[in-house]
């Protein structure tokens, strides 16, 4: 899908609303201080249109050249982290991933089978414990 530029009439009012101002917000939470200079800023949508934003009013933010790279930085990352999800949700892989080789585990010793008669029990013992315990006949 074709991405969907702000009209004229939008960026007019949007310019107007911003009074000169960056309308980027700081880490602090305080707009930010820079002034807009002539082909130094940039009209933004605040919901990228790769996420469904509308090119309106309401949606665009005119930001200094500073915060547009720092915003579209944060926008590929959530455009590419939702495409993956979307991928993933489909069924579909990159053929060319191939999954990690690893040693796997180390073999454990062999175990004592169950099964294995008692030798030593029989070997060791000079008599018979159930001859003992018969009557004689």
């Amino acid at each position: 899908m074709a991405r969907r530029e702000f009209s004229k009439a939008v960026q007019r009012a949007a310019f107007h609303r911003a009074q000169g101002r960056c309308e980027g917000q700081l880490a602090d939470g305080d707009r930010c201080p820079c002034s807009l200079t002539p082909a130094k800023f940039a009209y933004d949508h605040i919901v990228p249109d790769a996420l469904g934003g509308e090119p309106i009013l309401s949606n665009c933010q005119v930001l200094c050249m500073l915060c547009h790279a720092k915003k579209t930085r944060a926008d590929v990352a959530r455009i590419s982290k939702a495409n993956r999800s979307w991928d993933r949700h489909h069924g579909i892989a990159d053929p060319h991933r191939r999954k990690i080789q690893s040693r796997g585990f180390p073999k454990a010793p062999p175990q004592r089978a169950a099964t294995r008669p008692l030798q030593r029990w029989l070997d060791t013992a000079e008599l018979d414990p159930f001859e003992e315990a018969l009557p004689d006949p």
